[in-house]
C-alpha cells in the first residue's frame, strides 16, 4: 500500500514544478519571439534607408523616392513612421558638400498599442537609422 501512495506523490510533485516553471519557460519565449520581431522592423528601416539612399545617389527625386515607401509598414506596428513626413524620413540628397546622399528614418514607438514593451517599459521611445551613400551623379550633366 505505501507503494502506491509514493507514486500518487509524485504525480502531484511533477504537477507542481511545472506549473512552477512553465511560466518563466514562456516569458523567456515570448521574449526571444518579441525581440526577433523588434530585429526585424529594425532591419526593415535599415532597408529602407539603405534603398533610399541608393535611388538618392543615382538622381531620383525626393518625391520619387518618398512615393516608392509609402505602402511600406513595420511588422510588429509597435513603432510607426511615415514616409510623407519629413522628420519621421530625412532625405537629404546634397549632404556633405553635396558628394553624398544622406537618409535619416526615425520611427516613434506607438504607445496606443498594447504590448509587452509598453508595459514592461523597455523599449525605446524611438528607432533611428542613418545612412549614407556618395552621389554617382555629377553636377556638371
Amino acid at each position: 500500500m505505501k507503494l502506491v501512495d509514493l507514486r500518487i506523490q509524485h504525480k502531484g510533485q511533477a504537477l507542481i514544478e511545472f506549473a512552477l516553471i512553465f511560466p518563466l519557460f514562456m516569458l523567456v519565449f515570448i521574449t526571444i519571439v518579441y525581440s526577433g520581431l523588434l530585429f526585424s522592423d529594425y532591419l526593415t528601416l535599415t532597408n529602407i534607408a539603405r534603398d533610399s539612399a541608393r535611388q538618392g545617389a543615382i538622381g531620383r527625386s525626393e518625391s520619387d523616392i518618398r512615393t516608392s515607401f509609402k505602402d511600406t509598414h513595420l511588422i510588429t506596428q509597435m513603432y510607426t513612421w511615415d514616409s510623407q513626413s519629413s522628420t519621421d524620413f530625412a532625405i537629404d540628397l546634397k549632404g556633405n558638400s553635396g558628394k553624398d546622399s544622406v537618409v535619416r528614418l526615425t520611427a516613434q514607438r506607438d504607445t496606443s498599442v498594447l504590448d509587452l514593451g509598453n508595459f514592461f517599459g523597455v523599449l525605446p521611445s524611438s528607432i533611428s537609422v542613418t545612412y549614407t551613400m556618395y552621389n554617382e551623379v555629377s553636377g556638371s550633366s
